[in-house]
């Protein structure tokens, strides 16, 4: 993890820290998850970055889910050397939460620990963990 990265999960988990002693039980404000919704958004745009600078190009999405307090991320694109990826992952411990890579349309895939799964079920689980924003 870069320095940067680093740096955007430290000041994310302030911003949440404080939305919780701020909000009670019932969870951040509305304005406090607007605030890490931004700056998840600023750290996957990082990411995109340096990703590019190293001659990978994806079109990456976040979102940050309140209920797990995670910045979750999207990509998926082509590596350059003629791999095609798709990839959910954890913005801020760069985990791995489904991935799938594929040449000539022939898709290697896994869900958490599970590599029993197609290029569908990868398709799917990304859009229903990234629903809400």
């Amino acid at each position: 993890m870069t320095r940067r990265a680093a740096l955007s999960v430290a000041l994310l988990s302030v911003l949440f820290a404080s939305a919780c002693r701020l909000s009670g039980p019932s969870g951040p404000s509305a304005k406090d998850v607007f605030e890490m919704r931004s700056e998840c958004a600023t750290m996957v745009h990082r990411w995109e970055k340096e990703a590019e600078a190293r001659g990978t190009f994806l079109e990456v999405h976040s979102h940050y889910a309140p209920e797990r307090n995670r910045c979750l991320m999207s990509a998926q694109g082509n590596n350059g050397a003629g791999v095609d990826i798709l990839n959910l992952r954890d913005a801020q411990s760069d985990a791995f939460l489904a991935a799938c890579s594929g040449v000539d349309g022939r898709w290697k895939c896994q869900i958490g620990q599970n590599y029993d799964v197609t290029h569908d079920q990868v398709l799917g689980y990304i859009a229903s963990t990234m629903e809400g924003d």
